[in-house]
């Protein structure tokens, strides 16, 4: 696969941010919160930046960029999360976690609500 700087970043952001998200809904622990919405701390800075540019999702990416961060995204929740419920209120709980970690970044919320639906509906789960 031949990677641009742009889609290395991109990956590598999305890498951090849900591995994060992924440990959060497991543990309930975290490295980097984005529900602050002053004092960020340093080693949140960038990638709370890069979360806020969600938040006019999709206007501030190209068609290729979006279906890149829908593409990593989906393989991400599909392969490597354990969030896969056919019980609605497991599924509620689910979502309620995403929205807790995110916090003010609902435009990254809602694409990551958006594409956990589209695969439950996918594999029949709801």
């Amino acid at each position: 696969m031949n990677f641009g700087i742009g889609k290395v970043s991109t990956y590598i952001i999305l890498e951090i941010i849900l591995n994060d998200l992924d440990r959060y809904i497991n543990i309930d622990e975290r490295d980097y919160d984005f529900t602050l919405e002053e004092n960020i701390p340093n080693n949140t800075e960038l990638l709370y930046s890069w979360l806020i540019n969600f938040d006019e999702y999709p206007k501030g990416f190209s068609v290729e960029e979006q279906k890149f961060i829908e593409q990593e995204i989906g393989e991400y929740l599909g392969g490597r999360m354990s969030i896969w419920f056919d019980d609605e209120e497991e599924i509620k709980e689910i979502k309620l976690k995403f929205f807790k970690y995110f916090g003010v970044n609902n435009g990254f919320f809602k694409l990551i609500v958006r594409i956990y639906d589209e695969m439950l509906q996918d594999d029949n789960l709801v």
